[in-house]
């Protein structure tokens, strides 16, 4: 609930920074709708658009609701499909125009002074920092605490953040066009120089967790990590070697704030539960380095083979003015393509404040008696908290139960599965099926590559371990599966686009990847020997052979 909540406000705060205008939800009318508990765009809005775009729209994000989309009738619903009227239209250009203009300007001078335009972003950084520590300790309730750090949040995103993104994406874009006729071993090389770029901080994150990992296995030794449980209590005591707790203490500073889910209020991070780092830990430490490249030594190598690969197309270029065009562009695709990630980043790391308000006021609400748990306070709404009172409070269990009413149905039901597109009579609409040859499903290739293992289908995390060659299967993945990727000889999933998470990690981490295989978790079972392709998209189940014994 106020998870939802707080990212409710974010898509509307954002939306008023950006156009002036400030967007409905939680109607039929609205932007954003909430469906079950799931939050789902409403593009009844946007049919006039046209299935195609809007379908090119969510392909960047999710290839599989673009294939929906791309299937839909827009004929059926002639009522939404309509264009919108002049004077909403203008009132929203002139908002965009006078607010965008200045995050424009900024997104020109990445162009231009790529070094200049780091510094100010980090400047924006450390002054939004202050700014949230500002309201935190000013806030006098949680609806405040969570409204006030939103707004600082967005005006990061948009009018800082965005700009190096969009600098970056332009960067790209004109770089590919100045070798549009390239083919063979220059197209090859144009994709390697364009991708592994560096300042993800989402690959940082995960060398750093690499490193700790390392640490760890030097001071206690790999069987002593099988503990999970032990080694958790031994880091609350400071029970380590010195040398692990400081690395332990820098990881914290950075990422302590992120964990799977992380864009949930409700879900623990890092710093709330060293079980959960430690677990993903344990995948660093089975990797076995004597035949596996180490994430560092990928990470080098990839970053070597960028830079080579940009050099020779650099050489190529024979015209002084197009080189010179090569370096400009090449020069800040280099210091921004990285930063896609860097913007959940710093909403996560905001949200974290918000989490630590709200489990705060759980405690003072179990206090007095009106719920059984700080961590409950989740499950009320911004409403439920406004209405309670110094002398008396309302039945927040009730509140509580009957806010996940829903949510609970869903959990009794397993493998119960959310459609991508939905519309107001319940009618589902279905993506074309694609069909390859028996035994063959269909995606999206976003990482190249060819790779044979046993399937490990995973529902969550931290189901079980993925063991050196097993094909990664599963919906979706956010940093919190970043250590999983490590072993895997491949990942498929259900949902994601070129973007998403699991196909920038797949990349850089040199595993074939596949995305947009429909109900991907369901279709594959667990121990099933597959075979993916990251450049055709497909996804083959390798027949048993039969036995020779026999």
């Amino acid at each position: 609930m106020l998870g939802a909540r707080w990212l409710e406000g974010a898509i509307i705060e954002a939306f008023m920074q950006m156009t002036g205008q400030r967007v409905l939800t939680r109607d039929g009318g609205g932007l954003v709708v909430t469906v079950g508990g799931r939050w789902y765009v409403n593009v009844s809005n946007m049919l006039w658009l046209g299935t195609e775009r809007l379908a090119a729209l969510l392909g960047v994000f999710d290839v599989h609701a673009a294939r929906v989309m791309r299937n839909v009738d827009a004929r059926r619903y002639v009522r939404a499909a309509g264009r919108p009227g002049v004077a909403p239209v203008a009132r929203m250009v002139v908002g965009a125009a006078a607010r965008l203009a200045g995050p424009v300007g900024r997104a020109l001078e990445a162009v231009v002074a790529p070094e200049r335009a780091w510094r100010r972003y980090e400047a924006a950084v450390e002054q939004q920092h202050q700014r949230v520590a500002g309201v935190v300790r000013s806030a006098r309730s949680l609806p405040e605490l969570g409204d006030g750090t939103l707004r600082h949040a967005v005006r990061l995103l948009v009018r800082e953040g965005m700009p190096l993104t969009c600098a970056a994406e332009g960067a790209t874009l004109l770089f590919r066009l100045l070798h549009l006729r390239a083919s063979g071993e220059r197209r090859q090389r144009l994709d390697v120089a364009l991708s592994s770029m560096p300042h993800n901080v989402t690959v940082d994150m995960g060398l750093a967790l690499y490193r700790l990992a390392r640490s760890l296995e030097e001071s206690v030794g790999r069987q002593a990590m099988a503990d999970v449980p032990t080694l958790a209590r031994r880091v609350g005591e400071r029970n380590l070697p010195e040398v692990f707790l400081r690395e332990w203490d820098a990881f914290m500073d950075s990422y302590g704030f992120r964990g799977p889910n992380e864009l949930d209020l409700a879900s623990p991070r890092y710093r709330d539960d060293p079980g959960i780092v430690l677990e993903q830990m344990r995948q660093y430490v089975e990797l076995d380095e004597a035949t596996q490249e180490t994430p560092e030594q990928a990470h080098g190598r990839r970053q070597r083979q960028r830079r080579e690969a940009y050099r020779g197309l650099l050489a190529d270029t024979r015209n002084p003015l197009t080189a010179w065009l090569v370096r400009k562009l090449y020069r800040t695709a280099e210091a921004f393509s990285g930063c896609r990630e860097i913007h959940k980043y710093q909403l996560v790391r905001v949200a974290y404040q918000v989490r630590r308000g709200a489990l705060e006021a759980g405690r003072e609400l179990v206090e007095h008696g009106w719920l059984d748990s700080a961590e409950q306070v989740f499950d009320l709404t911004y409403e439920d908290l406004r209405s309670v009172t110094e002398a008396s409070g309302p039945d927040l269990r009730a509140r509580a139960h009957d806010n996940t009413c829903y949510r609970r149905g869903i959990q009794r039901r397993p493998g119960a599965v959310f459609p991508v597109l939905v519309d107001s009579r319940g009618r589902v609409p279905r993506a074309v099926v694609r069909r390859a040859g028996p035994g063959v499903l269909v995606g999206e290739g976003v990482s190249a590559g060819v790779a044979r293992g046993p399937a490990k289908v995973l529902g969550h995390v931290g189901e079980k371990p993925v063991l050196p060659g097993e094909v990664l299967v599963a919906r979706a993945t956010d940093p919190g599966w970043t250590p999983l990727f490590v072993n895997a000889a491949g990942v498929v999933l259900e949902t994601g686009g070129s973007f998403q998470h699991g196909a920038l990690v797949a990349r850089e981490y040199g595993r074939p990847c596949v995305v947009g295989v429909e109900d991907a978790d369901q279709r594959v079972l667990d121990g099933q020997m597959v075979e993916i392709d990251g450049v055709s998209g497909t996804v083959t189940v390798v027949p048993d052979l039969p036995d020779s014994g026999g």
